[in-house]
């Protein structure tokens, strides 16, 4: 049987942050899905502290590939996954335990394609939350006003996997600055069925 959800995460010389962005999706409250960690040809020691939890984690899935860049590793990702929803998650950022317990929660008696949440924006200085915004969702306020109610990442968005299957919607070659604006401004160019939980979850 299928996860509920794949977790992706893209790893690229990332070595002193990989094991608390992987260690707060083992610990989830919420077990039943799958990490795909893609090692896109990283050169420094976190391609073995990834070998090292699918060592003892099961639902640990790990892929060492040559350095392809960013869209080519999410895209990688994308055709590997599993799950019945997709979840991507940087490297060098990790999520509070109960997120995917919450998400589960919100698509239980629900068919959403797209569930929505907010974000801790940290750094040395400050700490605030990206709120997201859901208001008139119809065609002319998704195409003139999307950016300014919701923010462009893929991290803060559970999608189920199906959307990139059904739309054709795949990263860009090539492309590895703003590749994940492209894919999300393409998934709102169609009919999706989206949900918003009002709670700060991610931490970038």
């Amino acid at each position: 049987m299928n996860p509920f959800v794949s977790i992706i995460v893209p790893y690229y010389q990332s070595e002193n942050y990989i094991s608390r962005c992987v260690d707060s999706i083992l610990t989830q409250t919420f077990g039943d899905f799958e990490l795909l960690l893609v090692n896109d040809g990283s050169t420094d020691r976190g391609g073995e502290v990834c070998d090292g939890y699918a060592r003892v984690d099961k639902r640990v899935r790990v892929f060492h590939r040559p350095h392809l860049g960013v869209s080519a590793a999410r895209q990688f990702g994308i055709d590997s996954a599993q799950g019945e929803y997709t979840l991507f998650c940087d490297s060098d950022d990790w999520i509070e335990p109960n997120l995917l317990e919450e998400l589960r929660k919100k698509t239980k008696d629900a068919s959403y394609d797209m569930v929505l949440f907010d974000s801790w924006r940290e750094d040395q200085c400050s700490r605030k939350i990206r709120k997201q915004i859901l208001f008139g969702w119809d065609v002319s306020w998704r195409r003139f006003g999307l950016f300014d109610q919701i923010s462009h990442v893929l991290w803060d968005k559970l999608i189920r996997r199906d959307v990139y299957l059904k739309y054709n919607i795949s990263f860009p070659k090539d492309m590895n600055y703003a590749e994940d604006m492209y894919v999300v401004f393409t998934m709102f160019s169609y009919p999706l069925q989206i949900g918003y939980i009002e709670k700060a979850f991610y931490h970038y």
